[in-house]
């Protein structure tokens, strides 16, 4: 890939075959469809290649943090079903799409507002460089595996 990733919208339908190839592979059709993906304050982000095949992508929902403690409870947005193709990992694309939900998020919320997402154990480091912290401990996902959740409060002000 040359230049520099940008985001764009994305309609829920166009994260389905990353979701399938990386998220999700041999699980049915069915699963492809996460909760909330019609929903209005739901918002998907993706980056194209080159040719214009969608190589990364992002889903980000208004979803509470679960168990939030008091500081923390009210207005959240989560992050989900973020993937990117193994031929254009490491070039940042990632990065774009959460930097830019965030820059979304905060410019349609003027108090500060929690992100969390379920990351799976192994993408731990990956969410702390991006300003995430752990919450509580390892679980489970049936079918995917070890996961935290992970969060970061994001202040318009900064």
């Amino acid at each position: 890939m040359t230049g520099q990733p940008y985001p764009v919208s994305l309609h829920p339908a166009q994260t389905h075959p990353l979701r399938q190839a990386i998220l999700r592979p041999g699980q049915s059709t069915e699963s492809l469809f996460y909760p909330g993906d019609d929903d209005p304050d739901t918002f998907h982000l993706g980056v194209r290649d080159n040719t214009g095949r969608i190589v990364s992508i992002a889903s980000f929902y208004a979803n509470p943090l679960p168990d939030a403690p008091p500081e923390h409870q009210g207005p959240a947005y989560r992050i989900r079903g973020m993937a990117t193709d193994p031929a254009h990992r490491n070039q940042g694309l990632g990065r774009s799409l959460v930097q830019a939900g965030i820059a979304r998020i905060k410019a349609e919320h003027p108090e500060p507002i929690s992100l969390w997402c379920n990351a799976r154990t192994t993408a731990c480091g990956y969410y702390a460089k991006l300003g995430f912290t752990t919450r509580g401990d390892e679980f489970d996902i049936d079918g995917i595996g070890p996961h935290y959740v992970m969060m970061r409060v994001l202040d318009p002000r900064e």
